[in-house]
């Protein structure tokens, strides 16, 4: 399977996570694996979702570096990061 090497107990106490991969239905299943594994129900994340070539990356650092409002964790998902212009991410 596509998800084999995948371990999202350790993705989970990482700060930054990169998922890559075709299957969007992979992709989603992987995101909620981290979800469920970081130990802190759904309902106390707030989550943002941007696309790579909508916005700055410096907005999406801003937005994760933001305390969240009456949630305990934020997480910031950037879809098609490929997409954003090179000469910003540095």
């Amino acid at each position: 399977s596509l998800m084999s090497g995948f371990d999202s107990v350790a993705a989970a106490k990482s700060r930054v996570v990169l998922l890559h991969g075709a299957e969007s239905i992979l992709m989603r299943r992987a995101l909620d694996q981290l979800i469920e594994a970081s130990g802190v129900a759904a309902d106390d994340m707030e989550m943002e979702t941007f696309v790579g070539d909508a916005m700055p990356p410096k907005e999406w650092v801003a937005t994760a570096g933001t305390v969240p409002f009456l949630a305990e964790r934020r997480v910031v998902i950037v879809r098609n990061v490929g997409r954003a212009d090179a000469k910003e991410l540095n």
